[in-house]
């Protein structure tokens, strides 16, 4: 099935948890939130949410500076 993470696209052939998609395409560090679809989705929920086709992934970090 075809998702899109982060605006780009990506084919995973199973279907998955969010948990298992932010352990397997997060890039360095630590992922703080997700939105599917323009909606945040709660840490505690990562692991019963399962991704369906077509879903637009977004992950953030948030980032301290002055």
């Amino acid at each position: 099935m075809t998702v899109f993470i982060n605006g780009k696209e990506r084919t995973i052939t199973e279907a998955v948890t969010l948990d298992s998609l932010v352990e397997t395409y997060r890039k360095k560090g630590r992922v703080d939130f997700v939105s599917i679809n323009d909606k945040n989705v709660f840490k505690k929920k990562w692991f019963t949410t399962v991704i369906s086709e077509g879903a637009r992934v977004e992950f953030y970090s948030i980032r301290g500076g002055g």
